[in-house]
């Protein structure tokens, strides 16, 4: 596989960003310590809670024209394995109305910082809050790990990898081939049921209640 594969420059990405559009598979680990998990509002950072080990939710990805899974937010490539987040900018939404080239969805150009001063990092959801799907996405269960924010819906890491997807019917057979090519020791499953039930995700539900979630009585329960 050509070494560039999955850091080719994306032009989806900088359309994507100018739209506003805000996963070798090991077994899940057993060995790391679980995360102590209190509410930490969803993912806004002014209360966190801070975790050690490996935390394990679900989330949605976009795909591209080569078969590669993207972020929904920052359509950032996953590659398989490990990925590390990077602080990303957006092109400038407003350069059109000036004239100006709007750029290209770009590193930031901060210092290295903590989670903990920016939203970066990658995003899972408990079971059952998995809100970016929409049709033509694929499901996936990501494990996160290092620096790890963990919040009342899910949580948000430095670092991450995709461990089991499901790839709707709606999908095209030849964006199939090219996923499943290009994510070859990935497990994928026939539903998103039968996916979370052999990776559950953490929590699960359980922690969440009318006291510590502003959405608990319009949220989608699997």
């Amino acid at each position: 596989m050509n070494p560039n594969f999955f850091t080719r420059a994306l032009d989806e990405a900088t359309i994507r960003a100018l739209m506003g559009h805000p996963p070798q598979v090991a077994s899940k680990a057993s060995a790391a310590p679980a995360p102590t998990k209190r509410p930490a509002g969803e993912f806004d950072g002014h209360e966190r809670e801070f975790a050690a080990g490996v935390v394990t939710g679900t989330r949605s990805f976009d795909v591209d024209k080569l078969g590669r899974l993207i972020g929904v937010a920052f359509a950032t490539v996953w590659r398989p394995g490990e990925n590390i987040a990077r602080c990303m900018q957006r092109p400038d939404p407003m350069a059109y109305l000036t004239g100006r080239e709007p750029g290209k969805l770009r590193e930031a150009s901060r210092a290295p910082h903590s989670l903990a001063d920016c939203p970066h990092g990658f995003y899972g959801y408990y079971e059952g809050s998995n809100d970016y799907y929409e049709p033509g996405r694929v499901m996936a269960v990501v494990e996160a790990y290092g620096e790890t924010v963990i919040g009342t819906r899910g949580f948000r890491a430095s670092k991450a990898r995709i461990v089991a997807m499901h790839i709707p019917s709606d999908i095209s057979v030849g964006t199939r081939r090219l996923v499943t090519r290009n994510y070859p020791d990935v497990p994928l499953f026939d539903s998103f049921s039968a996916m979370v039930a052999e990776f559950p995700p953490d929590d699960g539900g359980e922690g969440l209640s009318p006291d510590n979630d502003p959405d608990f009585w319009t949220r989608e329960a699997s």
